[in-house]
């Protein structure tokens, strides 16, 4: 998580250096609230490094296979109660809301085994 946040630090400073200013919680509010495509940016940017975080990316990888989360869990020795809760948390990051739109993610970044 680490990771992620530095990258979107890195994310905000590039835009202070191109706009010419410090900075600042305002300014920050303003990229995330008004700039127009910095979220898309910003997005796009987090569901990369979010799929490299080796829990959620072990999540993704094996979502395709339509695994319930009690199989799931038993697999990665989790509880099903914690898969589910990354399961969702990923759906709701990413924007997407089923199995479908997770998988499609899934595979057209390289990501299914």
């Amino acid at each position: 998580m680490r990771a992620v946040l530095h990258r979107v630090s890195e994310d905000i400073a590039i835009y202070a250096r191109i706009e010419r200013v410090p900075v600042t919680v305002a300014f920050v509010l303003r990229l995330l609230l008004i700039t127009p495509g910095f979220q898309f940016v910003l997005s796009r940017r987090v569901q990369e490094l979010l799929a490299e975080v080796p829990l959620v990316g072990r999540v993704l990888r094996r979502v395709h296979w339509w695994l319930t989360c009690l199989i799931f869990s038993a697999e990665l020795a989790l509880s099903e109660k914690t898969v589910a809760t990354y399961r969702g948390r990923i759906a709701e990051k990413m924007g997407l809301s089923t199995n479908v739109e997770l998988t499609r993610y899934a595979m057209q970044h390289g990501l299914v085994d």
